[in-house]
């Protein structure tokens, strides 16, 4: 079915060339208008410059730093995704640390001329509006990020067996926390004194504790560990001051598709992903004590949380929700 409308679409991350959680969403967006029968022009972009020329009905930033290069009137027909982390003025370039800080107050002040801003989070919201950002009912919303639930299956499993499986399908950069996440794993085994196995992206850390599976994954494989995976863990901190947080997190929800509770922080956006108690757990911190009062709930309650955990991605996640999204703003 084709509508006859066509967007144009930027981003910086775009899947096989570029990987993560941005060229996840990208494709998703996209997958979601070209089944609904829209037409679809994507630029992908290494500098944000390179997109200044667009001149379309209806332009999509997936980053929106590209605003900065628009003329008023392309910024007027722009719809911005706010993530949150390209809200903070930090580079790990001290030059380029402080251009972004020079022109900090220009970008926030372009976004309030968009057409609408859609931000993934309340938390990305709040922090916009903490540097600036003047928020308007009329141009700004909120929506949470969706996934495409192809494939989905609730997969019934229960914490009785001796092993343990988890996954955790992050980048081993510093506020993903990678080695946090191998000590909880390890810490884990010798509370529930079960074999613990640990799958994760490609990492420079080891252990002698778990069963740590390191390695890239195709799609296919990642897709079958969380089917295999008693729970997902996603323990990103607050790297805010230093230019990174977690904006909402994509992982629980690929999880949830298989019935898949996750364990989180509560930093940035996590709670918004992670409903405490209901679809997995926030965690206060990763020391031993707050470790053992996780598993004692999990035991408890791991059944009813792997269920809702389920039914709420199935029933508030689906990607196709962005075409209905998109096609509204195009009336």
């Amino acid at each position: 079915m084709k509508t006859g409308k066509e967007i144009s679409i930027t981003t910086p991350d775009y899947p096989p060339n570029r990987l993560g959680g941005l060229a996840t969403f990208s494709k998703t967006l996209v997958e979601s208008l070209e089944h609904a029968g829209v037409k679809v022009n994507l630029t992908v972009w290494n500098k944000a410059h390179q997109v200044k020329s667009l001149d379309q009905t209806l332009t999509v930033n997936i980053h929106s730093w590209p605003i900065l290069y628009n003329s008023h009137q392309q910024c007027r027909d722009s719809v911005n995704f706010i993530h949150a982390a390209e809200l903070l003025p930090y580079s790990k370039n001290i030059l380029k640390r402080i251009v972004k800080k020079i022109i900090h107050a220009r970008f926030l002040k372009r976004l309030q001329l968009a057409k609408r801003n859609i931000f993934i989070s309340q938390y990305a919201l709040d922090l916009a509006c903490k540097y600036g950002y003047h928020s308007d009912v009329t141009r700004d919303i909120i929506f949470h990020n969706r996934i495409n639930l192809k494939g989905a299956e609730f997969i019934n499993k229960t914490l009785n067996d001796d092993e343990l499986t988890l996954c955790c399908f992050a980048r081993d950069v510093p506020h993903k926390n990678i080695l946090g996440t191998i000590k909880f794993a390890e810490d884990l085994a010798t509370i529930t004194n079960k074999k613990v196995t640990l799958y994760c992206g490609n990492t420079k850390h080891s252990s002698s504790k778990i069963d740590l599976r390191s390695r890239s994954y195709s799609d296919e494989e990642r897709e079958d560990i969380y089917k295999q995976s008693h729970l997902n863990l996603i323990f990103s901190l607050d790297h805010s001051k230093i230019g990174n947080i977690e904006g909402f997190g994509l992982t629980p929800l690929e999880a949830a598709k298989y019935g898949v509770p996750s364990l989180g922080l509560g930093n940035g956006g996590l709670p918004e992903s992670i409903h405490h108690n209901f679809t997995g757990l926030i965690l206060r911190d990763l020391n031993k004590n707050e470790i053992e009062s996780t598993w004692n709930k999990l035991v408890k309650d791991y059944e009813q949380i792997s269920r809702n955990a389920f039914d709420h991605v199935m029933s508030n996640h689906s990607h196709h929700d962005y075409a209905k999204l998109i096609l509204e703003l195009m009336k």
